[in-house]
C-alpha cells in the first residue's frame, strides 16, 4: 500500500515461490521506490528467501565479498608464482646441468663423503664407507663418521656398494680400467661412465678378452697423451658385473658398482648413418653420451601415466592354472626371480588367478605368458583413438633426415594403479604374484600406452610414434639435431627408456610399421617379402588365413590384388572343409604373388593432388592413387577387392561405374574437399554426368559420385 496515496496495488501470481514474489515486487519498487518495511505472513523462512531474491535482482553483494575475492586472487597469484618458479628452475636444470641426477638415500646405505684430506686441509678427497644414520631433509642426511655424527649436504655424498664379484685378475692391462678381466666389466663401465675414457694398451689383448663385436678399438700409441680422450664407435651396455668407479674428474676411487643384472639383458649399438660427414657423427655421440642413461635395455617407470583396470563385474574371476611342463619349470622360476629383481612383479594375496603359459619359439627358446582372456572379457573398454598407419605415412612426404628408436619392454614403462594390481595376479611354482607395472595381454593396455605416447611427444614438430616406434622427419641436419635432442629430453623427463640396439640416426631411409621411408618414397621391408617368398603350400585353415594375413597387409603395393588373390580366399569359405583343396588356381595364384612380391613397385607418399586409373576384372575391382612427379603419374596406393557373386552378373558398364565408386569411396580421406581428376577407359560412363541413366542402379551411383 501507497501511504501517502492510500492506494492499494495487487499483482496476480500463479504460484507464491520467493523468485516469483520477489519479481512481482521488485516490478512496483522501479516504479514507486524501494519501501521502508515490507510486511508479510510466510515466516522468517519465506522472508530470508525473498531478500535473496532480491539481492540477486539488484545484483546486490555482501560487504565481505572483496576480501574473498582479493584474497583468492593473491592465492591465484601466489601458485602463479610458484609454478613459474619451478619452471625456470626445471629449465635452469636442463640447460645448465643436463646430466645431473637427484640421489636419495636410505638409513644405513653405506656412503663415501667428501672430507679435507689429513695433510692439506683445502685438498678434498672423498673417504669411507660411513652409514647413513637418518634423513633429516631431502638433501641432508646425518652421516655416521666413527668417532662423531655429522650433516651433510648430498652433493658431498655418494653411494658405496659392495663387490659381490671376485677381485680382477692382473692378466689383462686396460688403461682406464682398474684391472677389469671381462667383457662383463666393460660392458658394466661403459654404462656407468663415459664410453671415451677408455683407451686399450693392447689391441689383440682386448679382441681376446672381451670379445666385443660392436665396440671398435684402436691401439694405444706408446707417446699417446694419458689424459686425451676418444671414442671410435658409441657402444652401450648393461652393468652386470663388478667394475671398479672411475672418474678421472674425481682424482680418486670411490668404491664398486654393482647392479642387479636384468631379464635377458645384452649390450647393444646404436646405428649411425655411414654416409654422415665426420662432424655429424661428433654432434650424434656427444648428444648420444650426455643422453646415455636413457639408452639401456632396461626399463624405466614413468610417472605421467599409470594404467587403471575397470571391470564390469565385481565377482571374482579365478581361472584354474593350467599343467606346467616339468621341462619348463626351472624356466618358468629363473623368469620370475628375474621379475622380482626388476620390481615388475611383486608376491600376491589377491583372491583372482589366471595361468600361465610357456610357448616355445622358433629359435628353440621359451617365453612366459599369461591367459588374460577372461579378465579381457569383463574389463571395461578404453576408446582411446589409435591413428592408422596410412595417416601416419603421408605426413612424411617432405623429410629428408629420419631417425627411429624402440623403448624397451614398452609396457614395462607404465605403473599399474595400486587398486588394479590385484586383477593381475597370475599362479607360479614361487605362489601367487602379481604385476606392478603393466603387463603384456591386457585388451586396454595398447590404448594406455598410446595415450603415454600422446602426453610424452604432444604437439612436438617432426616427430610422430606409434605405440613404442618414434620416428624423426626432418629437412635438415640442424633441425634434426634440435628435434633429436627434443625427443631424448622428453622421454628422459618423463621416465622411458630406448633400447640402444634398436636406435638408427641421420639416415636417409629409415624402417618404420614394416616399410622402408626414404624421401618421399615407400616400399616394403625385404626381410618381410624374403618370408613371402618362402612361403609353402598351406594344408588347413588356418595356414590360409597366416598367409594372406601376411599379403594382405602389403597388398597397397600391389595392383589388383583381390583378383590375384581369389582363388586363396574362396578356401575361406563358409561350409569349406578345414583341410583345404589345393587346386591348380590356388597353385597359380600363391606363385603370381611370390612374383609380384620379388620385385614390389615402389610407392610415393601423397601430397593431397593426385590423378586415379581405375581397372576392372573377371573376379575384382582394383583402383590406383596417383600424383604427378616431374611429369610422370607414380602410384601412392593400389586398392581392390573382389565382386560378389551378384556383382559378377553386372553389365560391363556397371561394373565400371561399380569401380569407380568403390574407387572414390576407399580413397575419399584423400579426396574431400580437393581437386582431383578421374580417369577411366570406359567412354560411355561420360554419359553419368551428362545425362540421367534410366539404370535406376547406374542413376544411384551417379548421384553419389
Amino acid at each position: 500500500m501507497d501511504v501517502p496515496t492510500r492506494w492499494a496495488e495487487a499483482v496476480p501470481l500463479r504460484m507464491i515461490t520467493a523468485k516469483d514474489v520477489a519479481e512481482a515486487l521488485f516490478s512496483i519498487f522501479v516504479r514507486l521506490g524501494f519501501p521502508k518495511e515490507i510486511q508479510s505472513d510466510s515466516g522468517q523462512q519465506f522472508m530470508s528467501k525473498l531478500l535473496a531474491e532480491f539481492n540477486s535482482l539488484c545484483n546486490t553483494k555482501h560487504f565481505n565479498h572483496y576480501v574473498i575475492d582479493l584474497h583468492n586472487r593473491i592465492r591465484k597469484g601466489w601458485r602463479l608464482a610458484q609454478d613459474s618458479v619451478r619452471d625456470s628452475v626445471d629449465e635452469s636444470q636442463l640447460c645448465h646441468e643436463p646430466k645431473s641426477k637427484l640421489k636419495h638415500f636410505v638409513p644405513g646405505d653405506e656412503v663415501l663423503v667428501l672430507l679435507p684430506t689429513s695433510d692439506k686441509k683445502l685438498v678434498l678427497s672423498y673417504k669411507g664407507p660411513y652409514k647413513v644414520v637418518e634423513k633429516r631433509t631431502s638433501v641432508v642426511y646425518l652421516v655416521d663418521l666413527g668417532d662423531r655424527k655429522c650433516t651433510f649436504h648430498v652433493n658431498l655424498l655418494r653411494k658405496y656398494k659392495r663387490s659381490t664379484y671376485p677381485p680382477p685378475s692382473p692378466s689383462d692391462n686396460l688403461v682406464g680400467v682398474d684391472n677389469a678381466c671381462s667383457s662383463q666389466a666393460f660392458a658394466g663401465a661403459t654404462s656407468f661412465c663415459d664410453p671415451s675414457v677408455f683407451l686399450f694398451s693392447s689391441l689383440s689383448t682386448v679382441e681376446s678378452s672381451l670379445n666385443l663385436d660392436p665396440v671398435v678399438v684402436k691401439e694405444l700409441d706408446p707417446n699417446h697423451d694419458s689424459n686425451l680422450k676418444f671414442c671410435e664407435t658409441i657402444c652401450f651396455a648393461e652393468p652386470t658385473a663388478y667394475v671398479s668407479a672411475i672418474s678421472e674428474e674425481d682424482g680418486c676411487e670411490i668404491g664398486s658398482l654393482v647392479t642387479t643384472p636384468p631379464l635377458a639383458t645384452k649390450s647393444g649399438t646404436v646405428v649411425i648413418d655411414p654416409r654422415l660427414s665426420s662432424s655429424q657423427v661428433q654432434d650424434v655421440k656427444e648428444l648420444l653420451i650426455e643422453f646415455q642413461d636413457i639408452l639401456t635395455s632396461v626399463p624405466g617407470c614413468t610417472n605421467t601415466h599409470c594404467h587403471e583396470i575397470r571391470l564390469t563385474t565385481d565377482a571374482v574371476i579365478r581361472v584354474k592354472p593350467y599343467p606346467l611342463p616339468f621341462a619348463a619349470r626351472e624356466f618358468v622360476t629363473q623368469e620370475v626371480n628375474d621379475l622380482l629383481s626388476l620390481g615388475v612383479i611383486e608376491p600376491s594375496d589377491s583372491p583372482y588367478c589366471f595361468p600361465i603359459v610357456v610357448v616355445k619359439k622358433k629359435d628353440g627358446s621359451m617365453r612366459l605368458c599369461i591367459d588374460f582372456q577372461k579378465l579381457n572379457a569383463a574389463t571395461v573398454f578404453d576408446a582411446e583413438n589409435i591413428p592408422r598407419q596410412e595417416d601416419l605415412f603421408n605426413q612424411l612426404s617432405h623429410a629428408m633426415i629420419f631417425s627411429s628408436c624402440d623403448l624397451c619392454k614398452a609396457y614395462w614403462h607404465v605403473p599399474l594403479h595400486p587398486d588394479s594390481r590385484k586383477y593381475t595376479a597370475f599362479q607360479t611354482p614361487l605362489g601367487l604374484m602379481q604385476w606392478v607395472r603393466m603387463p603384456f595381454g591386457l585388451v586396454t593396455a595398447p590404448a594406455t600406452f598410446y595415450r603415454l605416447m600422446r602426453l610424452v611427444i604432444g604437439q612436438t614438430p617432426d616427430l610422430l610414434s606409434y605405440f613404442d616406434d618414434t620416428l624423426v622427419f626432418v629437412t635438415s641436419w640442424q633441425q634434426h639435431i634440435v628435434t633429436l635432442r627434443s625427443l631424448l629430453v622428453l622421454l628422459r623427463r618423463h621416465g622411458l627408456h630406448v633400447n640402444p640396439s634398436k636406435v638408427s640416426i641421420g639416415g636417409s631411409s629409415v624402417e618404420f610399421l614394416g616399410h622402408m621411408v626414404s624421401s618421399g618414397t615407400l616400399v616394403p621391408v625385404q626381410k618381410k617379402m624374403d618370408k613371402i617368398l618362402q612361403l609353402s603350400v598351406p594344408v588347413k585353415k588356418k595356414e590360409v588365413c597366416s598367409l594372406l594375413g601376411l599379403v594382405n597387409y602389403y597388398r597397397h603395393f600391389i595392383a589388383n590384388f583381390a583378383s590375384i588373390s581369389a582363388p586363396l580366399s574362396d578356401l575361406l569359405r563358409k561350409g569349406t572343409p578345414e583341410k583345404v583343396q589345393w587346386t591348380p588356381r590356388c597353385d597359380q595364384s600363391l606363385a603370381e604373388i611370390k612374383r609380384l612380391f620379388s620385385s614390389p613397385p615402389i610407392l610415393i607418399i601423397p601430397d593431397m593432388q593426385e590423378t586415379f586409373v581405375v581397372n576392372t576384372s573377371d573376379f575384382g575391382i582394383g583402383a590406383v592413387l596417383l600424383q604427378d612427379r616431374e611429369g610422370i603419374l607414380m602410384p601412392c596406393r593400389y586398392a581392390s577387392r573382389k565382386l560378389l557373386s551378384r556383382q559378377s552378373r553386372y553389365s560391363a558398364i556397371e561394373r565400371e561405374a561399380l569401380a569407380l565408386v568403390f574407387a572414390v569411396t576407399q580413397f575419399k580421406r584423400y579426396l574431400i574437399f580437393k581437386h582431383f581428376i578421374l580417369q577411366t577407359d570406359h567412354k560411355p560412363l561420360s554419359y553419368l554426368r551428362a545425362g540421367s541413366p534410366k539404370n535406376a542402379r547406374l542413376m544411384r551411383w551417379a548421384l553419389a559420385l
